[in-house]
């Protein structure tokens, strides 16, 4: 959960348990700011954290999100 709303992912495991793909169903875009910072930070975020797993980088102007988005995969 963000302050602005939460965050929920999804994510696919190969037979061997390592992440396939991660993708994110549910996150703030109800107002301008949140809609224009996610657009941008949450495809980089669901590309790292398929190739590096729970300890991909954040992004820079989107901590609440990186955050919410990392709880929601160890979820």
């Amino acid at each position: 959960m963000t302050p602005w709303g939460p965050v929920q992912v999804r994510m696919d495991f190969a037979a061997d348990g390592t992440v396939c793909s991660v993708q994110a169903l549910t996150y703030p875009v109800g107002d301008h700011k949140s809609a224009q910072i996610n657009s941008m930070a949450i495809p980089y975020v669901e590309s790292q954290a398929v190739e590096q797993g729970i300890e991909f980088d954040g992004v820079s102007g989107a901590t609440y999100t990186t955050e919410a988005y990392r709880e929601s995969m160890q979820s």
